[in-house]
């Protein structure tokens, strides 16, 4: 890396980095309360699968494709949960 960097903005970025992190953890906290036991349980379950079927010679990769179906899954049950809170006129 060519010359130095600047001080003030490194520290703007920290900062903005430690709100940035209080923010994702409030909404992180709101989520898992909003759960239903149910869902808390599913959500679990699956991350107890991807567990288990974790390669454990260390085949990350493996893992990784195993985390990004689970995220896809979920994403995809917010996505339904969020159409049906709309066309039943309630809120998120």
């Amino acid at each position: 890396m060519k010359g130095k960097l600047d001080k003030r903005l490194v520290s703007a970025w920290k900062k903005g980095q430690e709100v940035a992190n209080e923010v994702i953890a409030a909404e992180r906290r709101e989520r898992l309360r909003s759960l239903s036991v149910e869902e808390a349980m599913s959500e679990f379950a699956a991350l107890c699968e991807i567990w288990e079927a974790s390669p454990k010679d260390g085949d990350f990769a493996a893992l990784d494709r195993a985390q990004a179906a689970f995220l896809v899954a979920r994403r995809e049950k917010f996505d339904i949960a969020s159409r049906h809170r709309r066309m039943h006129g309630q809120s998120l």
